[in-house]
């Protein structure tokens, strides 16, 4: 008999609620765990608090407080193993490394449809090493 894996959980980080929403919804309804955090210092102490024990962290960039690099940056160096989504509607050059050792995450752009949001999450957590697409 043959066990099914337990569905991925991610992390959504979003400063705006009705985004973070709609985001977590559409993952819920795929299956996914979903944990939210309205700010990157918010998500930082979520994923101490689980020991790093997220599969996915899915962030916008521009947020107050800590923004999506800075949290990138901070989680790769305490769990380099994390799986990272950064996400904006503008994407400034250059901003696809992030952390200690200039690591890649893949980017997204907002606003994106379902079906994007569910592929480019497949993709991440299917890969072992976090790179742009």
């Amino acid at each position: 008999m043959s066990s099914v894996p337990p569905p991925a959980t991610i992390l959504v980080v979003d400063d705006i609620d009705l985004v973070r929403r709609l985001v977590t919804r559409t993952l819920t309804l795929a299956g996914y765990n979903v944990i939210e955090a309205g700010d990157g210092l918010e998500a930082l102490h979520t994923i101490r608090r689980l020991h790093g024990a997220i599969d996915l962290v899915l962030s916008d960039i521009l947020m107050p407080r800590m923004n999506g690099t800075e949290l990138a940056g901070l989680v790769l160096e305490e769990f380099p193993d994390s799986r990272i989504v950064l996400m904006s509607a503008y994407l400034p050059e250059g901003l696809a490394t992030v952390g200690p050792e200039d690591r890649q995450v893949r980017l997204m752009q907002k606003p994106v449809g379902h079906a994007e949001l569910l592929r480019v999450v497949e993709v991440a957590l299917a890969d072992d090493r976090p790179i742009a697409v």
